[in-house]
């Protein structure tokens, strides 16, 4: 007789067409049991009781997830549910409760709509569970969704009828788990001061909601429109030797002490050190010499000691390299194409309640608050157009020169100098939409930029451009790079920098090797959607924002 286990066989089906057949390890599923003493024969393999799951692609949740308040309320989801009848389960927190003689209401979100959703309660509200609170986290059920009454913002609502023990299936409010009395997010005006206080109950406020609804869809379009343009998406490393910017604003990173003297230490006991990235760029700029067009969406880090709306200690940074291209242009019209598209992404309702949060922040009614809706609308409209001005460094210097407010300029504006925040203003605001300017100062810029061929004007410019938009300054810094690698180690080295280093070497290798002319660029994934809802400062659109002095939690 075979003593080995039997091989078993388990077929996992995926959708209805597909089914793969795993042969299980043997070693694994199988023990073998000794026989006991009073016991003669061969020893017997016990087989694992596993069940078998059948997933179904048509229905993600396979009936295990309970439906979000957005799924509900969608054009197929609702039509369904009215026009059968047919009996819905709500689960979310409470963030209001208001009860009448005969009606209790209660405001039920869950984080997947902007309005959340109303439950109406009908007869006596002593029925209710005890314990509903604001915060507290509930479950609806048996509930029939109807229209909202005329002039009121929902256009949906769920009933659930007056408690009868003639019917089975009367509605439920459960109560999963109660909120005690303190929660601080309670039906009123919270400040953004105030809210960053409470980082960790922060998510749950209307702003914060939207937010990161954005930042989701925004995430999302991105990642779409790269895969339809044959981009690949590279998981850049978050420690690294290299700065690449060469500014020196970098965390360094040590490992533990030795267990025992003669251990190497953690990396190696080489001789560079070891930080946190401040860019992906150069890591990409690897895979561009093996695909055309690679991107990342990756935390950046820069220990920058600035309190300003503009800067974080830790950010996103969507970054991209392109090969084989030799002008600014494919770079600009990428970028363009990317803002473009984010802007058709975010939900129209976010941007508007962004925006009535804000008014209702600055103590806005009326007219001022219609006004402020009215320019979050036309500048997320504008973005859609994917209209992107252009102009060079020298002829903005001009025209700021020139301008009403230059005397006014905290800081002069003269060639050769970097545009500064205030400039950036004017020159964005005169636009009122996203402004290039391109052909920075060679010596403004790190030393990986191609120079461009010397004009004659001015000294050494650059073949690059930062991206402009109102309200924020600059949302995207990028530039052709230099591909000889002779050229490219004396740019290092008029820079101070060691081109046959541990550092950089494997960077001007790369030139050596069929680089060939390429490009890239870095967009503020944070600014970006800060300017696409409006918001002043970058820490309100960070789910936990880290700056110079602050990295609680």
């Amino acid at each position: 007789m075979n003593m080995h286990a039997l091989r078993r066989v388990h077929t996992y089906r995926l959708g209805r067409s597909l089914a793969l057949a795993v042969p299980a390890p043997t070693r694994l599923l199988t023990t073998a049991v000794a026989p006991s003493a009073d016991q003669s024969g061969p020893r017997r393999t016990p087989t694992l009781p596993t069940t078998q799951v059948n997933i179904n692609t048509e229905d993600i949740a396979g009936g295990r997830l309970p439906p979000t308040i957005s799924r509900i309320l969608s054009p197929q989801s609702s039509a369904k549910f009215l026009n059968r009848q047919n009996a819905v389960t709500i689960v979310g927190w409470l963030k209001s409760i208001r009860t009448q003689k005969q009606h209790t209401f209660l405001h039920v979100q869950d984080g997947t709509h902007p309005d959340g959703i109303q439950i109406v309660v009908t007869g006596d509200h002593s029925a209710l569970p005890a314990g509903l609170s604001t915060g507290c986290a509930l479950r609806i059920t048996n509930g029939t969704l109807q229209p909202s009454p005329e002039g009121v913002k929902q256009p949906f609502e769920v009933h659930l009828p007056p408690s009868s023990t003639d019917s089975p299936q009367q509605g439920c409010i459960s109560l999963l788990s109660p909120s005690d009395l303190s929660y601080p997010l309670q039906k009123k005006r919270h400040s953004l001061d105030f809210l960053r206080t409470i980082t960790h109950l922060r998510p749950r406020s209307n702003l914060m909601s939207a937010v990161q609804r954005t930042r989701h869809a925004t995430q999302v379009a991105l990642h779409q429109w790269f895969h339809a343009h044959d981009f690949v998406h590279i998981h850049t490393p978050i420690l690294t030797a290299s700065d690449c910017e060469g500014a020196g604003e970098t965390f360094s990173v040590t490992g533990p002490p030795a267990s025992k003297p003669g251990d190497p230490a953690f990396f190696g006991g080489s001789k560079h050190a070891v930080h946190l990235t401040v860019s992906g760029q150069l890591h990409l700029e690897m895979f561009a010499a093996a695909h055309p067009r690679v991107y990342t969406l990756s935390p950046a880090f820069r220990a920058e000691k600035s309190l300003s709306t503009r800067h974080l200690a830790e950010f996103y940074m969507l970054e991209a390299e392109m090969a084989f291209i030799e002008s600014l242009d494919p770079l600009i019209d990428v970028t363009g194409k990317l803002v473009q598209a984010c802007a058709r992404a975010v939900s129209d309702a976010d941007v508007v309640q962004v925006a009535e949060i804000l008014a209702m922040q600055a103590g806005e009614r009326g007219e001022d608050k219609r006004a402020r809706v009215r320019a979050a609308e036309a500048r997320v409209a504008r973005l859609a157009e994917g209209m992107v001005e252009r102009v060079t460094y020298s002829d903005a210097v001009r025209y700021l020169q020139g301008h009403k407010r230059a005397k006014k300029f905290v800081y002069p504006v003269v060639w050769g100098n970097d545009l500064q925040a205030e400039h950036e203003a004017v020159l964005a605001d005169d636009v009122g939409g996203p402004v290039c300017v391109t052909d920075y100062p060679a010596q403004l810029k790190p030393f990986y930029m191609l120079p461009n061929q010397p004009s004659g004007e001015h000294g050494q410019t650059a073949a690059c451009f930062d991206m402009l938009v109102p309200g924020v300054g600059e949302l995207v810094g990028g530039s052709l790079r230099e591909h000889d690698p002779e050229k490219l180690a004396a740019a290092m080295r008029a820079r101070g920098m060691d081109p046959e280093g541990e550092d950089y070497r494997w960077y001007v290798e790369l030139r050596k090797y069929g680089m060939g002319p390429h490009g890239g660029f870095g967009l503020g994934f944070d600014r970006l959607v800060r300017h696409l809802l409006g918001i002043d400062s970058v820490r309100e659109v960070v789910p936990v924002p880290r700056y110079y002095t602050e990295c609680r939690y």
